[in-house]
């Protein structure tokens, strides 16, 4: 990217998806910062500093795609990029107070029921059940936790 840090952009911003809030300068954001870009661009505003910090987004949201951008199950941030950038577009928006609870306890359920049994796994502690049903879903933790996202998302009406 090759724009200055308070310049508005001629096209919509394309960022690698990091881990961390990333450097709109370098071309690099997680998929939180790279939603608020393209907030403000579709809104002719300048992009100003990276953050992940947007009203706009519902908090739950906002708190599983930055905990799953920032994971440390991906094998680059090609593969982060390409797993995350299309619910960049659909993070802005999510904020509806009336929905925070719901999407909460969304985010909680796939916690409980699915990651945390994944993680254990990987430690070696779970149960034989967890592992049976571990076994049975595949270990692409990434997948699960996009599918998280999806979820959270389809509260959003």
């Amino acid at each position: 990217m090759t724009t200055k840090k308070n310049a508005k952009l001629a096209s919509e911003p394309h960022f690698t998806l990091v881990s961390g809030v990333g450097d709109y300068s370098k071309g690099k954001a997680c998929v939180v910062s790279a939603a608020v870009a393209l907030w403000r661009y579709q809104r002719g505003e300048d992009l100003n500093g990276a953050t992940d910090q947007l009203d706009c987004i519902d908090p739950a949201v906002r708190s599983l795609a930055i905990r799953i951008n920032d994971a440390n199950w991906w094998q680059s941030n090609t593969e982060r990029t390409e797993v995350l950038s299309p619910f960049i577009a659909r993070l802005a928006g999510t904020s509806k107070p009336e929905l925070l609870r719901k999407r909460a306890l969304l985010c909680a359920d796939m916690a409980v029921r699915h990651l945390l049994p994944m993680r254990l796994d990987d430690i070696g502690t779970a149960s034989s059940e967890c592992r049976r049903k571990h076994d049975r879903r595949g270990s692409d933790l990434h997948v699960h936790g996009a599918t998280a996202i999806k979820a959270a998302w389809a509260v959003r009406l």
